[in-house]
């Protein structure tokens, strides 16, 4: 009896603490959530340290070369964590997945589009058009991710309205010849 006491109980808390990843709070459904509509509360990580002191510093200036340094230094894990959890380091975390190898924050980078904070959603959409621009033919392990960024895309691009909606719109067409969508499906979409 105290066995099932204790699995019970192991159960609750495992249940309270693990649950869908925040970057994909719907469990991939086209409900279209993203970890925004939910912050969940993750410790913020400890300021960086030594050469990455100076790397994070350097790309604030939002230079190229300096953030690409960064996204190299840090990789998709290093930049993803401040992304989600750095309010400090966002901005610069963002424009720095520009610059990364493959598509593995592309999901993330269109959460941030979806924002509602107008700095971050801008330079989210400046940051997946780059990736988009470079790596057009490098998806392989990052499908779950593109799909991600794929429906959050084409539901703004329905709704959305204006300059944001036109930069939608350009970043689903360089998506096509990926699979994400069609042409004719993108000039169905109202103007």
């Amino acid at each position: 009896m105290a066995y099932l006491a204790a699995a019970v109980g192991v159960l609750a808390i495992a249940s309270a603490t693990c649950g869908p990843s925040p970057s994909h709070a719907d469990g991939g459904s086209s409900g279209i959530k993203s970890w925004f509509a939910s912050e969940p509360e993750i410790p913020v990580p400890p300021a960086p340290t030594g050469r990455f002191a100076e790397l994070w510093a350097r790309a604030e200036s939002g230079l190229e070369d300096d953030c690409a340094r960064l996204a190299t230094a840090e990789g998709p894990g290093g930049l993803e964590e401040r992304l989600r959890a750095d309010p400090v380091r966002r901005l610069v975390a963002i424009r720095a997945a520009g610059f990364g190898a493959d598509f593995q924050l592309l999901g993330v980078l269109t959460d941030f589009i979806k924002g509602d904070k107008e700095e971050l959603s801008a330079e989210a959409l400046k940051s997946a058009h780059r990736l988009l621009r470079e790596h057009r033919s490098a998806l392989g392990e990052d499908a779950e991710e593109f799909r991600h960024a794929c429906d959050v895309l084409l539901a703004l691009a329905k709704e959305g309205e204006g300059e944001k909606k036109r930069a939608v719109n350009g970043l689903l067409r360089m998506m096509v010849p990926l699979g994400c969508s069609s042409d004719i499906e993108l000039d169905s979409l109202p103007k």
